[in-house]
């Protein structure tokens, strides 16, 4: 009987672990949270750029979402504001957070342009 407890204990304790995290990219030994970003080398330098000349403009960072768009050896980083609560919004431009901006970031980290969403 105590064989038998043990063994399942042991199994529901292996299986829950298993159902509370996803394997990433395929690799058994590599383990994150369910949620998890993943962001190339690349794709973070591009970011980090486009966010350096972002904050010159004195927007709150948290009332944004950011968007990165693979184009070609380049990135599109696009800064969008969050939608006020109870308040109908249009795509395009900004609202009370600020305005949309859109960065085009080579893979070299160099920032090709930059342009406010109309």
């Amino acid at each position: 009987m105590n064989k038998y407890l043990i063994f399942v204990l042991f199994f529901f304790v292996t299986t829950a672990s298993v159902c509370t995290a996803e394997t990433y990219n395929g690799d058994k030994d590599i383990i994150f949270p369910k949620g998890t970003v993943e962001l190339s080398g690349s794709e973070l330098n591009a970011v980090s750029i486009a966010l350096k000349d972002f904050k010159k403009m004195k927007y709150k960072l948290k009332n944004y979402r950011v968007f990165i768009v693979p184009k070609n050896k380049n990135y599109e980083i696009v800064f969008l504001p969050r939608d006020p609560i109870g308040t109908p919004t249009v795509r395009g431009g900004g609202n009370q957070f600020g305005d949309e901006v859109h960065y085009l970031v080579s893979e070299s980290g160099v920032i090709l342009n930059m342009n406010f969403a109309r």
